[in-house]
């Protein structure tokens, strides 16, 4: 409970929002954590990096603002429960829905699946929205509008970065009404909550800007280069050619051009069809990409239990979809413990020699083995995509 600190920020933050006070001034969200702790003689709750997320997730948190931080985060803890739950069910009826072999190696899988019970013991809100965004992408291909529609509006609203990759693969499925009204939703709840901000919180986006650019700036939570001492647990693409060269214009450089190459293969595949690939191989394949061009954290590896799917849905087919499938899920071996982190507490103990820990290929290969991982599968999920028919049509996520 004590290291639930990524969402004590957007907790205090609502808490602010509902009284009318700046949610994005530090001084005050400093203020309502040390009134908190002396209300509830709880000295354990810790300090926090300041909350970046937008106005629409503090929307979402206010309406459980008035509980207890103790009994939000139980609260959170059995969202996180039962969202995986929710996730691994909606795997499993991708998979056909039998209990066989396959459905209990995708639990045993989830279950045991370390980037999950990473975001759980740090409260980040990455988890609910991943739950809901693939309960969402599992109602479209049931036709059931409304109940995708929700699921992918709250997903948004909570971290719109895990919402947007769901928004990718329905919009790459073609499945445009739960789209344009998750996203409808989100600009009307938006420019409602700015409009009213705007009214009653004086100077809040200034302070909001303000935190953006120090969240963004050199030596800081994003920043993948060395000057970020909290880089280990990075897996986007920065993390690993940062290892290589510290020219940032080379680093994003490099990035853009091979991750516009995978999402140009995705576009053209999924393009002027009349038949698109499995449901589970379209979302395997954004879902790996997406984590690869900006940042994200070992937590945000949750996602790929679609990949462990996919896999699972490809063991009993030809030789080459069976090969996909073991290459696969090699990839998501070393996600099954968070290795980086492990790592890095190692090495800051001198577990390791000195001259190996500052060698060059130390942090290429040896720091940097999940994001090689996430390579290894956007390469042969891509290369599965422009191999695999075309199985479903394209009329029924119309």
């Amino acid at each position: 409970m004590s290291e639930a600190r990524d969402s004590l920020g957007p907790y205090l933050s609502s808490r602010l929002l509902v009284k009318k006070i700046n949610p994005y001034n530090g001084e005050l969200l400093e203020t309502a954590r040390l009134e908190l702790i002396n209300k509830s003689s709880n000295t354990t709750i810790p300090t926090f990096p300041s909350a970046i997320y937008p106005p629409t997730t503090l929307v979402i948190l206010s309406v459980f603002s008035q509980l207890s931080w103790e009994h939000f985060r139980y609260l959170l803890l059995v969202v996180d429960t039962v969202g995986l739950a929710a996730l691994l069910t909606v795997l499993t009826l991708s998979l056909g829905g039998q209990l066989d072999s396959r459905s209990l190696v995708l639990w045993a899988s989830g279950l045991s699946w370390a980037p999950w019970h990473s975001g759980m013991a740090t409260g980040n809100l990455a988890i609910p929205a991943i739950s809901l965004g693939a309960v969402g992408w599992w109602a479209s291909g049931q036709n059931r509008l409304w109940a995708a529609s929700t699921c992918l509006l709250v997903s948004l609203m909570l971290k719109p970065q895990i919402g947007a990759v769901f928004v990718a693969v329905l919009m790459l499925r073609r499945c445009w009404k739960p789209v344009y009204l998750g996203l409808t939703g989100l600009g009307a709840i938006l420019i409602a909550t700015t409009l009213w901000m705007q009214k009653y919180i004086p100077g809040w986006w200034q302070n909001y800007r303000r935190l953006v650019s120090s969240f963004l700036a050199e030596g800081h939570d994003s920043d993948s280069s060395a000057a970020n001492p909290w880089r280990h647990d990075l897996i986007n693409l920065q993390r690993l050619f940062y290892a290589i060269t510290d020219n940032r214009l080379a680093v994003e450089g490099a990035t853009l051009i091979l991750v516009g190459l995978l999402a140009v293969g995705l576009i053209v595949r999924h393009r002027n069809t009349k038949q698109l690939p499995s449901s589970l191989l379209t979302s395997a394949a954004v879902i790996t990409i997406s984590l690869l061009p900006v940042y994200h954290r070992f937590y945000d590896a949750s996602l790929l239990l679609f990949a462990v799917a996919l896999a699972l849905s490809q063991w009993h087919e030809s030789v080459a979809a069976k090969l996909t499938a073991k290459a696969v899920l090699v990839g998501c071996l070393p996600f099954l413990i968070p290795g980086a982190a492990a790592l890095a507490w190692a090495v800051n103990r001198g577990y390791f020699p000195e001259g190996m820990v500052k060698s060059w290929g130390w942090e290429v290969f040896v720091m940097s083995h999940q994001v090689w991982a996430l390579l290894w599968m956007a390469g042969w999920l891509s290369y599965a995509l422009m191999s695999a028919g075309n199985k479903e049509p394209a009329t029924a996520y119309g």
